[in-house]
């Protein structure tokens, strides 16, 4: 299953899943395996990192899974959504092709940069 995330990082010390730490992928992973009832922590594959505070639009995840739950891929976005927010959106959820890979499938990577130097955001 591929997922499309979306997240304001301001609370989260990056991306990857650490041990102690809130990261957005520790949030997601732990939704997943919630609402699929298995631990996904083996299979669970990001497209790339980010730092502590660092928003994302478009970081895309994978993981395997044995089944789906009832109602499908709309179920499943559903009940993300539910336990991730409000600083993830899980944006989209699809069924991947079996040789897919969140970081190595990617055709191309977008990053946009902004920083503030004023006193005020």
């Amino acid at each position: 299953v591929a997922l499309l995330v979306a997240y304001d990082g301001t609370g989260f010390h990056g991306l990857a899943p650490q041990p102690g730490q809130r990261t957005v992928g520790g949030v997601v992973l732990a939704a997943l395996s919630t609402v699929l009832r298995e631990d996904l922590t083996s299979s669970f594959v990001m497209s790339g990192r980010t730092d502590a505070g660092v928003h994302g639009w478009g970081q895309v995840v994978h993981v395997d899974v044995r089944e789906l739950p009832k109602g499908g891929i709309q179920r499943l976005h559903r009940g993300l959504n539910k336990l991730v927010g409000p600083e993830i959106v899980v944006r989209d959820v699809a069924v991947a092709p079996p040789d897919f890979d969140a970081r190595f499938s990617a055709r191309w990577r977008r990053y946009r940069y902004t920083v503030l130097t004023a006193p005020t955001g």
